[in-house]
């Protein structure tokens, strides 16, 4: 697999996500970003994932696909007091995408977990891009790229 510049990459089993998901609270935390965009083929864990970071981000409520729903929002008790989990594959357009309200909910400030995110790098500066991808032997490899200002740029290094 060809890693993209400025990438790192995690490789990790079912029972390695709740740390992960640390490692990535960590990450949110650094690099001040509050948008992250997952990618994967049907069934490669983005949403099993999310579910991990939004118990890291203190969720009680049970976090579903929004799958059918498109936006879900859930209360956390960090850092960000309200989580958007969105889910739009099932969106046709940008233009549809805009009439849900993408654009106020990206401006928020709060934390927006971006399944299917198509079209929404066009509208944000600043995210962490994730690709998930299966491995035959069950792990699944994370692939992560910071943009800020739209382009991609070295991650910073990991703390302790």
């Amino acid at each position: 697999m060809n890693q993209p510049v400025n990438s790192e990459l995690f490789s990790v089993g079912l029972s390695e996500l709740p740390q992960l998901a640390q490692t990535f609270l960590a990450l949110i935390e650094q690099t001040n970003v509050s948008i992250l965009l997952f990618e994967g083929e049907l069934g490669s864990g983005k949403t099993t994932f999310i579910q991990q970071l939004c118990m890291a981000f203190g969720v009680a409520d049970t976090v579903n696909s929004p799958t059918y729903a498109i936006i879900n929002q859930y209360e956390g008790s960090g850092v960000f007091r309200l989580l958007y989990h969105m889910d739009l594959y099932r969106l046709n357009s940008l233009e549809e995408a805009l009439d849900i309200g993408l654009l106020e909910l990206l401006d928020s400030g709060n934390l927006c977990l971006i399944e299917w995110p198509r079209w929404t790098n066009t509208l944000v500066d600043d995210y962490l891009h994730i690709n998930i991808v299966p491995q035959l032997d069950g792990k699944r490899n994370f692939v992560v790229q910071l943009f800020k200002k739209g382009q991609s740029v070295p991650l910073p290094p990991r703390e302790g």
